[in-house]
């Protein structure tokens, strides 16, 4: 869930010592001459050779030379809030004779520390004399931030609305606390960016506040960096907490957030409660973009951050993309959502614990091959809390419908740092562990380098022997490690009848297809194995088995939440609705804002303001997507005509759509001789054609 991340704190203590000569461990990275960025996170390493397992060492680090002054790196004191000196442990395992220690930790640079004389060091905390240096190597400052044209205040009370205003930016200055019995209100359109650059600033509503933020298809609501276009990072600020009274199973029956937003003592940035009906209000067509920053050690935050947040809150159209810790992460509480969308997350993309028992429908999660996190990424994470207990309200979240897209294209490479290689870090498609409960139904996972699914420990391996967890109805396709890994914790006994088998038992109708070479040769799915980040296409282009939403053992799928769709994954074979589109953005590096939004690729992005049609790709030999949008609820009819205005062929005839939208119709056109065509749709709102390119 969370990896080793060291703080240089604003707060911190200097000292003027100058480095002795190296007598300890060798920093090896960074690397000599190396560039690293203000309030980014990277790995450092040293050799171990000098450096037993065990042996405890403050991090320090000058911006002026290797004489210092050097700067300790900090941690947050859970119990004051306040900073203090952080002390790495080099734990390592002792085998084969070797008593070295790992020889690794991560931190983050802040604002503070910006400098082209930098160092490291590694000072030893029972003997101060032994110090380990590094290289000389550089960091730079955090861009500046954009125009901010009116700030929200960092204490919201009573009910205060965000107008949308063209061309007006919005911005928070470090924690902004929606205070209990306070509702923001945030208009349709409206941007609000974060503070300078790679600082900790976050929006977080309090227990008993409410966020009212209800954008639209056209005009999404978008919560980013304030970072200029092309200098956006991941982890550039905090991101959206939402606290709410729902339960929660540690025993105190509430919790604080991590990252420093919590109060010492129950407050502000503490959740849980005992009203499952809570509303902390609505999130409906809203991005999150660049946040998850790394506040303090070990306490990255996510994009959203939902603690015990009650059913009668409303969540729907979710983007979090370029996400520095987890996209969405539960933390108890059970509110239900439906069409999410995880895009290049460094740790997992839907993260519950502590007891979440919601309903999540239709989503999708895009891996790439080089963004993974030290602690393992997977596109689930799942436990019933820290160390698997037995506490109740037990993490019993339903996922339905979901495309988890994952790092790889092709088995037959491996791991590393090439240009065909993806990172050593990711871990299974799906993790549920600690006595967790999740099931997960009617789903598709693709490209993933070790297993498809992963059950850990005794606990929910016999939960899942039992029933008290679902994994129904799924598809995997191009899974290197195989469906299922079953792996137990030390000292733990077997489960009967858990094992690789289980998975696929035809009774749970789940599938498993691996093939050689490219999975796009081999999977229903072409658009969004290429990894261009612009143009994902996440409807398949062939049939990937029947769903199904009866009631199966003790888990019950039967409720009036769930649409009864006849599809697996967040998307149709047949005439589908693109609910992504154009509201999320796939490539928010390059926005510029003020914009009300910018559309995965105007190109491709029909207006929602008439009828409009566009073919991809274009030239098509074998396949083609057909996408058109209608302004209103309408019947559609979409032919292909020759030059001179013979019909060649019927893609769609009187199809009714339910509202305004953009639809996509996959369409073979291998018999389509070499030529010219035209495609055109009629609809009762009007008109509209694209020329059409036959090549072979």
């Amino acid at each position: 869930m969370k990896s080793l991340i060291l703080f240089a704190s604003a707060v911190f203590s200097v000292f003027t010592l100058a480095a002795s000569a190296q007598n300890g461990p060798k920093i090896t990275t960074p690397a000599a001459n190396a560039t690293l960025s203000v309030g980014q996170s990277y790995t450092i390493r040293w050799d171990t050779t000098n450096s037993p397992r065990g042996t405890r060492y403050f991090i320090e680090f000058s911006v002026t030379g290797e004489s210092g002054p050097w700067t300790r790196i900090k941690r947050r004191d859970p119990v004051t809030q306040l900073p203090v000196d952080w002390v790495h442990n080099d734990s390592g395992t002792a085998s084969a004779g070797s008593n070295r220690g790992r020889g690794e930790a991560r931190f983050a640079f802040r604002p503070t520390a910006a400098g082209e004389e930098c160092y490291l060091r590694l000072v030893n905390r029972a003997e101060p004399t032994i110090i380990g240096l590094s290289d000389k190597f550089s960091i730079s400052p955090p861009p500046k931030p954009i125009n901010i044209d009116e700030y929200l205040p960092q204490s919201i009370t009573g009910n205060v609305t965000v107008p949308y205003v063209q061309g007006k930016i919005y911005g928070l200055r470090g924690y902004t606390y929606i205070e209990d019995g306070a509702t923001l209100t945030i208009e349709p359109g409206v941007v609000i960016v974060s503070d300078t650059p790679r600082t900790n600033s976050a929006l977080c509503v309090n227990r008993g506040g409410k966020i009212i933020a209800r954008g639209t298809k056209a005009r999404p609501i978008v919560f980013t960096s304030s970072a200029p276009a092309g200098q956006r990072r991941t982890g550039d600020w905090g991101g959206l907490l939402i606290c709410g009274k729902a339960r929660l199973n540690v025993k105190a029956g509430e919790a604080a957030l991590e990252g420093g937003i919590a109060s010492a003592t129950p407050g502000r940035g503490w959740y849980g409660g005992t009203d499952d009906n809570d509303n902390s209000g609505v999130l409906e067509y809203v991005r999150i973009e660049f946040a998850g920053i790394a506040a303090f050690p070990n306490e990255e935050l996510n994009s959203l951050t939902l603690g015990a947040v009650g059913k009668g809150t409303t969540i729907n159209h979710v983007q979090c993309t370029y996400n520095g810790d987890d996209a969405f992460e539960w933390f108890g509480g059970n509110v239900d959502a439906k069409h999410l969308i995880a895009n290049r997350t460094v740790d997992d993309d839907f993260d519950t614990d502590f007891g979440f028992s919601g309903r999540i429908q239709f989503g999708i999660a895009q891996r790439y091959r080089e963004i993974a996190d030290q602690s393992t990424s997977q596109c689930f994470e799942s436990d019933n809390d820290g160390t698997g207990t037995y506490n109740f309200p037990r993490t019993s979240p339903i996922f339905s419908n979901m495309t988890l897209v994952g790092p790889i294209d092709d088995t037959s490479r491996s791991s590393g740092t090439g240009n065909e290689q993806w990172s050593a870090q990711y871990g299974s498609a799906a993790q549920v562990r600690r006595n967790s409960h999740m099931s997960l139904v009617n789903s598709v996972f693709v490209g993933f380098p070790r297993a498809g699914y992963e059950l850990r420990g005794a606990r929910t391996l016999t939960a899942a022997s039992k029933d008290s967890l679902l994994v129904r109805n799924n598809s995997w396709y191009g899974i290197k490690g195989g469906g299922l890994s079953v792996r137990l914790e030390s000292g733990e006994t077997a489960v009967d009848g858990m094992n690789a088998a289980w998975l696929v038992k035809p009774e749970f109708a789940n599938s498993l297809t691996n093939g050689t070479g490219n999975i796009s040769a081999y999977s229903p799915f072409s658009g969004i194995i290429a990894r261009d980040p612009e143009t994902p296409n996440f409807v398949p282009n062939a049939t990937l088995g029947a769903p199904s939403f009866a009631n199966a053992g003790t888990v019950s799928l039967d409720n009036n939440f769930f649409e009864r769709v006849n599809y697996r994954g967040a998307f149709d074979i047949n005439v589908q609705e693109r609910w992504d589109l154009p509201w999320a953005n796939y490539n928010p590096v390059n926005t510029v804002y003020p914009q009300v939004f910018t559309s995965v690729n105007d190109a491709e992005i029909p207006s929602l303001d008439m009828v409009d049609l566009r073919v991809m790709p274009n030239p098509a030999s074998e396949t083609a997507t057909v996408r058109f949008s209608v302004p209103t609820q309408t019947v559609v009819s979409v032919d292909i005509y020759t030059m001179v205005g013979t019909k060649v062929m019927t893609i769609l005839e009187n199809y009714t759509t339910n509202a305004n939208g953009i639809f996509d119709i996959p369409v073979t056109v291998s018999s389509l001789p070499i030529g010219t065509y035209s495609v055109q749709i009629r609809s009762e709102q009007g008109t509209a054609s694209q020329m059409l390119t036959i090549v072979k």
